[in-house]
């Protein structure tokens, strides 16, 4: 991906949350300018959301019930 130090990055499972599995993922832009910027870290989260729905990997989102008494 043109933009991105393919040299410098990370990705790490890094903690369990009540309702969720974090992970980071920590990456260096190279293009400058805030517009260039926003373009470079679009196209990697959406190949990264895209390379998990390929592979049938669901985001699980918290849920919440309420009751409410009449």
């Amino acid at each position: 991906m043109k933009g991105l130090d393919h040299e410098t990055f990370n990705v790490a499972f890094s903690n369990f949350n009540s309702s969720s599995l974090d992970i980071n993922v920590i990456y260096w832009i190279t293009k400058t300018g805030l517009d260039r910027y926003w373009d470079v870290q679009d196209e990697l989260l959406t190949g990264i959301k895209a390379d998990f729905e390929k592979a049938r990997i669901e985001f699980a989102f918290p849920t919440q019930t309420i009751h409410v008494k009449k």
